[in-house]
């Protein structure tokens, strides 16, 4: 008996009766018309019972969907593909719902009516790139840029059914994947090039990782790997897996909120219960980042393995990502690298993959075997720790993963737009200590040794204009701070005091004539240094926050001090003139802020009878030195400075180092949120969550690799003593201090604040003095009752003996 709408030699090479279940239904499906608005509707509605009855009672229903009649193949996809969207329906029912689509979709070479849009418009005359089968045009969906992959049909006819085979499954596949980490699927069109179908999907302004690295080598490698592993682990945990079968640095995209996904779903296919052979479609794929299993001709592949493939190709995308150039970049012969790969040869280890467990990693997925390399679900769990911990501001042993040096600008232009735009704090000066000074923090960008200043300046840009002049956004261009180190006081022999040189920022007291602070810095860093900021290659951005000057303890107010920032917009500097026994340290801003390598911290070392007992009392400072010892200040360590005899190493600490790091708090994030926004003014990714931070640090966090996630606060600048009951009494007396710091984490975790700058010398500092002052009475009571009982001892032990 015939079917009509199937062919009658495929009826009768099938095992399936035409008056059973399948055969009655195929039978009712022929002789469906659909013309009939109505009857379409009633036909549309038997047809889904029909097939959900198809997929619960036959076994095996994929294997004879291929007989579905042609004059309902379309309505019969759309409600696999209805069937497979609702969620409601059970893991197992819905799998195969899965592979009767597919196989449906492979055998007619077409896909569900439901994937096509409408109101899709392409721009411009000509592709803006091509594939194997495929060209790439920009196009316009409603208001929304496009891309859309257009099939190729300048082939062989042989090859065309084919490529419209393959191009259908990869629409089909992609239709089903909904993840942040893979590119989403928005739909086809047949008509906009017609009779060429398109994939649509969104336009990704930023390119794939590989030339958004070149452009910006600064950006996170270690997140990208994490996104990827995460994307990959999706389509692995599919029922049956899901096997992309072309990962590589040019197949994952970058996101506006520079979020990298999966694309390219050409080569993409379920895996089967069964065993493939590598002179299928699995055999294709870029041969740099193919597996060996399937370069050896006619190798059987088990199933069970089968996404081990995708493994060994994020494996070499690890290596590719961390180098910028595609694995064995070396070799330029394909056969050699075929060649290579079946001897046993794999990527060398990155000069910048610094982290030996992340490389253990990667060794594991290059394994040869199959079964010994890790599943999706693995590489996930290695790599999620160790992110974690990278979060928490341990990076050094990531960061830094480009041959480019890693630039501060982002940051910079972050710093300095937010100083601008921010009000500062202002302390008004109290009616008994009426003193003020002012410091000028000065910045410039040093351009690159490649870089031909013009014989003629031009004006100065405005702000904004300036971070857009290609010399600053040179990858080579170099912010610098500046120091000064002052002369010391000569001592008696004539000798000047070894060992350490302290740097400061130049400044000084404010005079009755002075018309503010800001004036104040310009007159005295003119007076000390000989650089005139008033001039036009200069302008000032603003003002940090007023600080207080107190004494050791906080008990004495003895000056107000405001720090104004001021940038060189210029790329010549001007030859300084400074003054006697005072020298100049242009320092990189990225020392200070780079994870690789980390800025070494060191102590200054400061007699605290100089600091606690008045400067002519002898004996009262020879008893503060034995009772609390001396006092241990943090340092940053710049580097020696240029004095032959004896060599002087430069140290930032106390106030300046306070003022650095305030500055250092404006290239930090603003508060974070769960979604992260794109800044496209200062191009640095905003709005990335900040963990937990230890006690006495706040979450500070950099959004830029290579640059410090935690910036020391304000533990940096207070002292410890080098007595240890000393500092543990501090500790103890010190939990109003903790209260007050954790206070601010909570306040910039929960979003409340906006501004994620510190109040250097407002409650926690005042708070830290009294632990200080309570501490101190502590220890010199107890050294007092120590020595007056050791004293009572003695006397009565002299005289009962």
């Amino acid at each position: 008996m015939s079917i009509p709408g199937v062919e009658s030699s495929t009826l009768r090479e099938s095992p399936i009766s035409s008056t059973g279940p399948l055969g009655r239904t195929l039978n009712s499906w022929a002789q469906v018309n659909l013309d009939d608005g109505l009857v379409e509707n009633e036909a549309r509605a038997q047809i889904q019972s029909q097939v959900q009855s198809l997929i619960r009672d036959i076994p095996f229903p994929w294997k004879t969907v291929a007989l579905t009649p042609r004059s309902v193949e379309t309505v019969v996809l759309d409600v696999l593909q209805q069937e497979l969207d609702d969620p409601r329906h059970p893991d197992r029912y819905r799998t195969a719902c899965m592979k009767c689509l597919r196989a449906l979709c492979k055998a007619r070479s077409i896909v569900p009516s439901s994937l096509f849009l409408q109101d899709v418009t392409r721009e411009g005359e000509h592709p803006v790139a091509g594939g194997g089968f495929a060209d790439i045009w920009k196009g316009r969906l409603r208001d929304a840029q496009v891309c859309l992959k257009v099939l190729r049909v300048f082939c062989p006819e042989e090859d065309q059914a084919k490529v419209l085979r393959e191009f259908c499954q990869e629409a089909l596949v992609w239709r089903q994947l909904r993840h942040p980490n893979i590119l989403p699927f928005l739909g086809v069109s047949k008509e906009l090039f017609a009779p060429r179908y398109c994939l649509i999907s969104p336009w990704m302004v930023n390119g794939n990782i590989m030339s958004y690295l070149e452009a910006h080598p600064d950006h996170d490698r270690l997140t990208t790997l994490v996104q990827v592993a995460e994307g990959m682990k999706y389509l692995h945990n599919h029922n049956p897996p899901i096997v992309h079968a072309d990962i590589r640095g040019a197949n994952i995209l970058v996101k506006d909120d520079l979020r990298c996904c999966l694309a390219d779903f050409g080569l993409s296919l379920f895996a089967e219960s069964q065993t493939l052979s590598n002179s299928s479609k699995m055999s294709k794929g870029s041969t740099r980042w193919l597996a060996p299993e399937y370069i050896v001709p006619n190798a059987a592949i088990d199933q069970a393995y089968i996404t081990a493939r995708d493994i060994y190709a994020y494996g070499c995308t690890v290596v590719e990502i961390f180098t910028g150039k595609p694995p064995f970049s070396d070799i330029n012969n394909e056969a050699a690298v075929i060649h290579a790969v079946m001897t046993g040869h794999r990527p060398p280890r990155p000069q910048y993959l610094l982290q030996d467990g992340l490389w253990s990693l990667v060794k594991r997925c290059l394994m040869t075997s199959p079964s010994d390399r890790p599943n999706a679900e693995q590489v996930s769990k290695v790599l999620m720790p160790n992110y974690d911990v990278i979060q928490e501001g341990n990076i050094i042993r990531y960061y830094v993963m480009s041959d480019k040096p890693v630039s501060v600008v982002p940051l910079l232009s972050r710093a300095l737009h937010r100083i601008r735009s921010t009000p500062p704090r202002i302390i008004a000066s109290p009616p008994t200590q009426p003193c003020r000074a002012a410091v000028a923090i000065v910045i410039r960008i040093v351009p690159a040794p490649s870089y031909s200043a013009p014989a003629t300046s031009t004006a100065p840009p405005q702000l904004s204009e300036f971070f857009q002049l290609d010399w600053v956004n040179d990858p080579n261009a170099q912010p610098e701070i500046l120091f000064l180190r002052r002369g010391h006081p000569v001592n008696g022999d004539g000798t000047v005091p070894p060992k350490e040189a302290h740097v400061a920022f130049p400044g000084g007291r404010t005079e009755p004539d002075d018309e503010g602070g800001a004036y104040t810095a310009l007159r005295q860093t003119w007076e000390e240094i000989g650089i005139d900021l008033a001039e036009r290659d200069y302008i000032c951005l603003g003002q940090l926050d007023d600080r207080e000057i107190t004494t050791s303890l906080g008990k004495r107010l003895l000056m107000i001090l405001s720090p104004f920032v001021f940038l060189q917009v210029s790329p010549h500097s001007p030859t300084p003139d400074p003054a006697p026994s005072t020298t100049l340290h242009w320092i990189p801003l990225a020392s200070l802020v780079s994870a690789h390598p980390l800025p070494k911290w060191s102590t200054v070392t400061v007699d605290a009878a100089s600091r606690l007992a008045p400067k002519h009392s002898t004996a009262l400072r020879l008893l503060v030195r034995v009772l609390i010892g001396s006092m241990e200040f943090p340092a940053i360590v710049l580097g020696q400075a240029s004095t032959p005899h004896p060599p002087h190493i430069l140290k930032l600490w106390g106030l300046s180092l306070g003022m650095t790091l305030d500055l250092m708090s404006y290239m930090n994030l603003p508060t974070p949120s769960s979604k992260s926004i794109h800044d496209p003014e200062i191009n640095v990714e905003k709005g990335r969550s900040s963990p937990l931070s230890p006690v006495m640090y706040l979450p500070y966090q950099s959004d830029v690799p290579g640059i410090r996630r935690e910036v020391v606060a304000l533990a940096s600048v207070f002292p410890r003593f080098s007595y240890p009951d000393v500092n543990f009494w501090i500790w103890l007396f010190g939990k109003r201090y903790r209260e007050v710091i954790r206070g601010w984490e909570a306040s910039v975790r929960s979003g409340n604040s906006n501004d994620r700058r510190i109040n250097w010398s407002g409650s926690a500092l005042s708070t830290f003095y009294a632990a200080i002052r309570k501490a101190l009475v502590v220890v010199i009571v107890a050294r007092a009752l120590g020595i007056i009982f050791g004293l009572a001892s003695v006397g009565w032990w002299i005289f009962t003996s």
